[in-house]
């Protein structure tokens, strides 16, 4: 299933820079006929769709982050990326991890505004995202349990303990 996380990202790599901007703007917007970008993406979407399995809704939403941020790959899940640019100083690093805390605690649109604030935040800290793991972590996101959101935050802390700001 990763190879079809990868197919998916480098697909989005390869559209034009206007129908990036159109996805960028459509960001934590419902997805439907009548948004601009919603033909560059089932394009995208629709030949994969005959390779496996995707979850519309993910690809959505990793769609419209995408162009937020398309340094190179990012490493690990976005709870580690994110500890490793989690501010030093107290005050600051406790309204990040309640962001932090927010994000893993949202679903549906509500988590794809999150997550662009997550995105920006490792554009600004000079870090990429790790898309096809992005994506196949929001394949799962509603699955029961909260694994997901449990693998982000332990990782998060993790790396936040481990020195916060760019840490390695």
């Amino acid at each position: 299933m990763a190879a079809v996380h990868e197919m998916f990202i480098w697909e989005l790599g390869r559209l034009a820079p206007d129908d990036l901007a159109r996805l960028r703007a459509a960001v934590g917007r419902r997805m439907d006929i009548g948004v601009r970008p919603y033909d560059a993406f089932t394009g995208i979407w629709w030949r994969l769709r005959e390779v496996a399995f995707l979850p519309r809704q993910a690809c959505w939403a990793v769609a419209t982050l995408y162009p937020w941020n398309m340094r190179p790959r990012g490493f690990g899940n976005m709870g580690e990326a994110l500890g490793r640019v989690a501010p030093l100083r107290p005050r600051d690093r406790e309204r990040f991890r309640a962001r932090v805390s927010g994000l893993v605690a949202a679903r549906g649109p509500a988590l794809t505004l999150r997550l662009a604030g997550a995105v920006r935040a490792l554009n600004r800290a000079g870090r990429g995202v790790d898309w096809p793991r992005l994506l196949g972590d929001l394949c799962h996101w509603d699955a029961p349990g909260g694994a997901k959101q449990e693998e982000w935050v332990t990782a998060y802390f993790k790396a936040e303990n481990a020195g916060g700001i760019y840490a390695r």
